[in-house]
């Protein structure tokens, strides 16, 4: 099996890395690509790069399978639908060290990276849980959805679809975090979070994202 990271940027090598550590405790891919459409180069962090029609003519879906790299939870919504929508199929991802209860529900495409998943928590499609962060008991988090490293979400919470939390934020029991929210860096969340806003500061304060505004 071939495991294609789609993006190529500096997300996109952290996940590569991922991989490699993964196979050091069970071999499971026998190569690992880039998949990029905008960078223009054929080789990156000593990996080949594909275009993702040219992966798609290379391989076929049993032979290849995918991981979104990147960030922004639009991107990463969009680059999923691409990779179903031809039939092929996302990999999940998970550090062997990660402290994951086997009571964990989870959609396709899950990466973590050395982190700590509660009791009874539910994870979306192509959720991405970076370095260290935690998911306390009992909660939820839907499809498309970004944790960076060292985030903090207590039990009972539910993070709604595309949401990006920024490193280190940490956010309190029992609270709903719209759909494409921002919680940025560090920021300390004390009560619901609507969609389309961005919290920043502690205690957070929301403020209305710009409508179709990037986020990176």
């Amino acid at each position: 099996m071939v495991l294609g990271v789609y993006g190529a940027g500096g997300n996109g090598k952290i996940l590569v890395d991922l991989a490699e550590t993964v196979n050091m405790f069970k071999q499971r891919w026998q190569e690992i690509v880039f998949i990029d459409d905008v960078i223009g180069v054929s080789e990156s962090y000593q990996k080949r790069v594909y275009t993702f029609e040219e992966a798609i003519t290379a391989y076929d879906s049993d032979e290849i399978e995918f991981a979104v790299s990147v960030g922004d939870p639009a991107d990463r919504e969009l680059l999923y639908r691409r990779i179903k929508d031809n039939g092929y199929y996302l990999a999940t991802i998970i550090h062997p060290h990660s402290n994951i209860s086997p009571s964990l529900i989870a959609g396709e495409g899950l990466i973590v990276a050395n982190g700590f998943i509660g009791s009874d928590v539910t994870l979306g499609d192509n959720v991405a849980v970076g370095y260290m962060a935690v998911i306390g008991h009992d909660t939820c988090v839907k499809s498309n959805t970004m944790i960076s490293a060292g985030v903090f979400i207590a039990g009972h919470c539910s993070v709604e679809e595309k949401v990006y939390i920024g490193p280190a934020a940490a956010i309190r029991d029992r609270l709903r975090i719209g759909t494409a929210s921002v919680i940025g860096m560090n920021a300390a969340v004390y009560k619901d979070v609507p969609a389309h806003t961005t919290a920043i500061g502690n205690p957070a304060k929301s403020i209305v994202r710009e409508n179709g505004k990037k986020l990176f």
